[in-house]
């Protein structure tokens, strides 16, 4: 399948150590990938980017979406706008908990875990930030605790038992390493190859 990478904000490579490492191991697992990359934007500025965003990922024509943190508003609002897919997978999403995922995205993997500080932080900028309280939004800190009500089409896994831990652990090392991406790259392609996937 073609698995398109979609980054968080505060991001200068363009996903580069934050996604590609898994992607590089899903291609050895015989999937097509590649990464959009709509620039650096800090918090106080990412709605600004969300059209540019939708915009790259909707004209790269994925079939599964590995959106980490800012990337899966990003693919939210892609398939609201009309994208479908067979799978998603939302690493860390720095989305509202009550969010709800369409089923044209899919079957949804939600990866989560309470040491997620970075998407904490999101939803208290969401908190007291003015602009936040009229006009809705998807950020919020689904990516420590998971969704509230996922519906029978997203699977959530909670990481810490798993021993991954924050906000970025699929990020290679200094050293070039990345054990977690290795690890996950295994059971994402596992999902997404499931019989049950929902074709789009």
């Amino acid at each position: 399948m073609h698995i398109v990478g979609v980054h968080g904000f505060n991001v200068r490579d363009g996903g580069l150590r934050s996604l590609e490492p898994t992607l590089a191991q899903l291609r050895r697992r015989g999937h097509t990938t590649a990464r959009i990359d709509y620039g650096f934007v800090h918090l106080a500025r990412v709605r600004l980017r969300m059209r540019r965003a939708v915009e790259l990922l909707i004209a790269a024509q994925p079939e599964v979406v590995l959106a980490h943190s800012n990337g899966c508003p990003v693919t939210a609002e892609a398939i609201r706008q009309g994208l479908r897919l067979r799978a998603v997978i939302a690493y860390q999403p720095a989305m509202r908990r009550d969010a709800v995922w369409p089923f044209d995205a899919g079957r949804v993997l939600v990866l989560h875990n309470r040491r997620d500080c970075a998407v904490k932080l999101g939803r208290a900028w969401r908190v007291i930030n003015p602009v936040s309280w009229f006009v809705p939004h998807y950020w919020g800190s689904a990516g420590a605790h998971g969704f509230t009500d996922p519906g029978y089409h997203v699977r959530q896994i909670d990481t810490e038992p798993l021993g991954f831990t924050g906000h970025s652990y699929l990020s290679a090392d200094r050293d070039g390493e990345a054990p977690a991406a290795r690890y996950w790259a295994g059971r994402i392609h596992d999902f997404i190859n499931a019989e049950e996937a929902i074709a789009a």
